[in-house]
């Protein structure tokens, strides 16, 4: 199994809008003041979001926007592209130069991703899985049926203020709860309800090309360099369309962060790399390791080392003041 991609991930800087706060329960995001610039390389970008999905600090979502971007979701929560017709992200109420984006819309694709990861780890295997089983040892739980009495709906209808082209303004809904394609019960009831391995792999592989490559915008290149021709993934530089002017999608050639994300997990889909999940109980997200087995992410070796340091000078100076 492999992905080639035009651009080596390693390269990558996604585009970052110049001025990122926080606001209630949602990310804020504003180029009135200067034009995109460069935001961190993609190299750690794909498995910091994935640690997004259970993150319940509304400031970690504010920093990772600081450093890799906003994933420029429409009214419908779906990423705006140059081919759909759903309009731009909504504005602060009496701040029309600031967007904004639900932070919960943000944890739902985390949540889809870091499922996607675990499935395809799993599915690499020889046997038929357990879709379900396998994303509640990745660290996440399946949301509850939508449109029980009993049940919260998966995600709330969040008001805001809408300003219309004649400059008349009005009430609107971000009308998240219609996306329930996007949660974690959507993938496992896809890929799980198969009874054979082959056909749970292919379910799988429409469910990655449906929500990230198509909106992510990965277009195939034909790339003949050498002897013998090659496809390869690249990396869009797709334009706003007719919201070209209030897009999220960078109109200078750079990489929206939606399309960095749909790369790097295409390619950890495609890859032979091994992935692990952190068996620290209070992490949990998966990371490229060098074998199988038990381990802990980078974050949390630096923290045990940090602790491992820590106690080793308690000791010492416990030592000290015996003598």
């Amino acid at each position: 199994m492999s992905l080639a991609l035009a651009t080596p991930l390693g390269e990558v800087r996604s585009c970052v809008p110049s001025e990122v706060r926080a606001g209630p329960g949602r990310v804020e995001w504003s180029i009135a003041r200067s034009w995109w610039v460069e935001g961190k390389t993609a190299a750690d970008c794909f498995w910091t979001f994935l640690r997004l999905a259970t993150e319940e600090d509304d400031e970690a979502y504010v920093r990772f926007a600081q450093d890799f971007g906003v994933l420029g979701l429409g009214t419908d929560g779906l990423p705006i592209t140059d081919w759909r017709s759903a309009g731009p992200g909504p504005v602060v109420a009496g701040d029309p130069l600031w967007h904004w984006e639900p932070i919960e819309a943000w944890r739902v694709w985390a949540r889809n991703a870091r499922a996607l990861v675990a499935l395809s780890v799993a599915l690499k295997g020889d046997r038929r899985i357990d879709a379900a089983r396998v994303v509640q040892e990745a660290g996440l739980t399946i949301e509850p049926m939508p449109g029980t009495d009993d049940d919260e709906p998966i995600l709330q209808c969040l008001p805001y203020v809408e300003t219309y082209a004649d400059g008349s303004r009005g009430l609107s809904n971000y009308w998240l709860n219609l996306n329930t394609r996007l949660t974690v019960r959507h993938i496992v009831e896809n890929v799980g309800h198969y009874l054979a391995l082959a056909d749970q792999r292919q379910s799988f592989g429409g469910v990655v090309g449906a929500m990230w490559l198509q909106y992510g915008g990965l277009d195939p290149l034909l790339i003949w360099d050498g002897d013998e021709p090659g496809l390869t993934l690249g990396l869009s530089d797709r334009r706003g369309g007719e919201h070209r002017g209030y897009t999220p999608w960078p109109l200078d050639g750079g990489r929206p962060l939606f399309s960095v994300l749909a790369a790097h997990l295409a390619a950890v889909v495609c890859s032979n790399q091994t992935v692990n999940h952190c068996h620290n109980p209070t992490c949990g997200v998966p990371y490229l390791a060098a074998r199988r087995g038990f381990g802990y992410c980078a974050p949390c070796r630096r923290e045990a080392e940090k602790a491992r340091k820590r106690k080793s000078a308690a000791k010492r100076r416990a030592a000290d003041r015996k003598t």
